[in-house]
């Protein structure tokens, strides 16, 4: 009779334990949260409940460097996210993103009319930690991707030079050349100068600023004065090797 009572418990609780996770095994995306659209001098702000009603969800599958599995993400195309925001303004050259903890990055307008495959994703199908979009480490540091995720279905795309950028609040189509411009140095600066410029623009401008041009996760280098007059080559060589992930641009 004991064993009777046990595998009923354990019937029981297999159920439920079972229906449990199946019914929660993620969190459901918050249809309250937002994305802005900037587009030169017009703003415009809608909720994930709000794109949902305009917009086809599509379940995407592919496999994610970073996860390094299969996932499920339920998105949209991000041509069509664009067409409820009134589509690329003419001569658009580059796509801004910003995120929620201040990580900024562009992507240009040309590669992104290569790579057709964009997905704006808002939920992970396949997250395994009670999260909408299951978290991911790099350096030691937990991010979370929600509440909007920018994919290519393509994971040959998943390189510096073509983003994925994640927790995404805001996005910028802007019709300039240059978005740095008012950082670059002068026409007749030196070779050696251009080409930092070029480094800077092309890998650390993304978390880093200069005149607070740029991203804020990494620390303003020239503001309230350069880093070069209180750091010094070996120290600077050092951080830029291995940087302190820590540090936060907050001058405000």
């Amino acid at each position: 009779m004991k064993l009777v009572r046990l595998f009923k418990l354990l019937h029981t609780f297999y159920f439920v334990f079972c229906s449990s996770i199946l019914s929660h095994a993620y969190a459901s995306p918050d249809l309250s949260s937002t994305l802005t659209v900037s587009k030169n001098d017009h703003q415009q702000t809608l909720t994930l409940e709000q794109m949902k009603s305009q917009l086809t969800t599509h379940e995407i599958i592919f496999y994610h460097p970073i996860y390094k599995d299969q996932r499920r993400y339920n998105a949209f195309k991000f041509v069509d996210v664009l067409k409820i925001y009134g589509g690329l303004p003419e001569g658009a050259k580059h796509i801004f993103f910003s995120s929620i903890d201040g990580y900024n990055t562009s992507l240009t307008t040309k590669a992104f009319k290569q790579h057709s495959n964009a997905w704006l994703a808002y939920e992970d199908l396949t997250s395994k930690d009670g999260n909408t979009f299951e978290l991911f480490e790099r350096q030691g540091k937990s991010f979370d991707p929600s509440p909007f995720y920018f994919l290519w279905k393509d994971p040959d795309t998943y390189h510096e030079i073509i983003k994925w950028p994640f927790a995404i609040k805001e996005i910028k189509l802007e019709s300039i050349k240059d978005p740095y411009a008012v950082i670059a140095p002068k026409p007749n600066s030196t070779k050696k100068v251009k080409s930092g410029y070029k480094i800077f623009s092309d890998n650390c401008i993304f978390c880093h600023s200069i005149n607070l041009t740029g991203g804020n996760i990494g620390p303003e280098l020239n503001l309230p004065m350069n880093i070069t007059e209180y750091r010094n080559d070996k120290f600077l060589r050092a951080w830029i090797r291995n940087p302190e992930p820590s540090f936060r641009t907050d001058i405000s």
